[in-house]
């Protein structure tokens, strides 16, 4: 079995996270190079996936386990989650879930 890699293919700093930022960014690189992976991996800026379905509607999209945990306890502490004995076991749990997104998935044929 041929092994994938994921490889770290665009870094860029925007001026704002807007639709037509990632969509002429996204433009920019499939046009300069060739740009035509399977699967990308992003975080959850709406803007960004809508520009990605718009440029590339064959990708498909994968949410950033990282980001999905930072997001998930943002909206923990907004809707004021405040049972302490409740929060100390969530802090405790957070680091492992986060973990989970360096551990390799098992490759099935």
């Amino acid at each position: 079995m041929k092994r994938k890699k994921t490889y770290i293919c665009c870094l860029s700093l925007i001026p704002n996270e807007k639709f037509e930022i990632y969509e002429f960014l996204l433009s920019f690189i499939k046009k300069e190079y060739k740009f035509n992976p399977k699967i990308l991996t992003i975080d959850f800026c709406k803007y960004i996936i809508k520009a990605i379905k718009s440029i590339f509607p064959s990708f498909l999209i994968i949410r950033c386990f990282f980001h999905w945990v930072k997001v998930l306890w943002a909206n923990l502490k907004k809707l004021r989650y405040t049972d302490k004995e409740k929060i100390n076991k969530t802090k405790r749990l957070l680091p492992n879930i986060k973990i989970m997104a360096f551990i390799e998935p098992k490759l099935h044929k």
